[in-house]
Parts: structure tokens; sequence; C-alpha cells
């Protein structure tokens, strides 16, 4: 059984229920500057998502809380319920994580990864 306040609502911690854990669903575009992803995670805050970049890997978790309506309400009925985000995706090689940018908004988190700064060596021919 879920249990209530009347600041958050959780599932509570037994070994016969665990919280959901899902990957955010997502979209990529490709830019002129770089690349778009956007990812839905609804009910996550800037204090609960972590996103990182290792090897070509971006990873993205994050925790979602539901909570109480203000005044005297409580919830004798939950069809939803908190959840775990958890994702991993490769990134192509022309993007890089120095300079990213990100912004959440309505549930939808958007994170921009400009493009490497291309390079040309001129070899002297020996």
């Amino acid at each position: 059984m879920t249990s209530c306040t009347t600041q958050t609502c959780d599932a509570p911690a037994t070994a016969s229920t665990t919280r959901p854990k899902r990957t955010p669903r997502s979209t990529a575009r490709a830019t002129e500057d770089g690349l778009e992803i956007r990812f839905d995670v609804p009910g996550a805050t800037r204090e609960t998502i972590e996103l990182t970049v290792e090897d070509g890997e971006l990873h993205l978790a994050a925790t979602t809380r539901l909570t109480d309506p203000e005044g005297p309400f409580r919830s004798s009925h939950l069809e939803f319920r908190a959840t775990d985000f958890d994702g991993q995706w490769a990134l192509p090689e022309d993007v890089t994580a120095e300079g990213a940018t990100t912004a959440l908004e309505h549930g939808i988190l958007t994170l921009t990864l400009p493009r490497r700064a291309k390079t040309r060596h001129e070899i002297e021919i020996g």
C-alpha cells in the first residue's frame, strides 16, 4: 500500500515493491551548431537529474516524487507513482560536452551539445 502525507506520496520500500525504472523517451536532432536532445522526464527537477558524458556515452539518471495538492486534501487512490529514469546513449564523435547547455521546462529536458571545432593540419612532405 502507498503511504501519503500532505507533502509527498512515495511507495514504501519493501522487498516486494520497487519504484518503477524506465528509460526516458528522447528525441535527437542535428543542428548547424551541434546536437539537440530532448528527454521526457515528467516530475523530475533540476536537483534530481544527473547528466554525465564519459567515453562518448551520455548517461541520464533522475528521480521523481509525487506531491499532494495544497490544502486539506489527502490522496486515497494513486494511479501515478514516483519513477526513476535511467538511460544511456552513444554520442556522435563530432559533438562535445564542453559548452553544453540544458533547459528544463514542463517535464522536458533539452540538452544542447556543441560540435567539436574542426582542425586542419598541414603535413610537410619530407
